[in-house]
């Protein structure tokens, strides 16, 4: 049951992605510009936060999870 979950969590993600990219093609071809802001200094900023509120190890094990870096 675990495994379908991630399996069935993995895909509807995959979709979700798709069509917010279709939406936001959507909206560009219509005019709309869209800003990409550098995140780094954000996240650098937010770092400290999940050391000092003990969830680092727990945003660690979610991002292996997730296969994100």
């Amino acid at each position: 049951m675990i495994e379908t979950a991630h399996e069935v969590g993995a895909e509807t993600a995959k979709q979700v992605m798709e069509e917010a990219d279709k939406s936001e093609k959507l909206m560009a071809d219509a005019g709309l510009v869209i800003e990409t802001p550098d995140l780094t200094p954000f996240k650098a900023a937010v770092d400290a936060a999940y050391v000092e509120t003990g969830y680092a190890d727990l945003r660690a094990q979610l991002y292996k999870e997730i296969g994100k870096n």
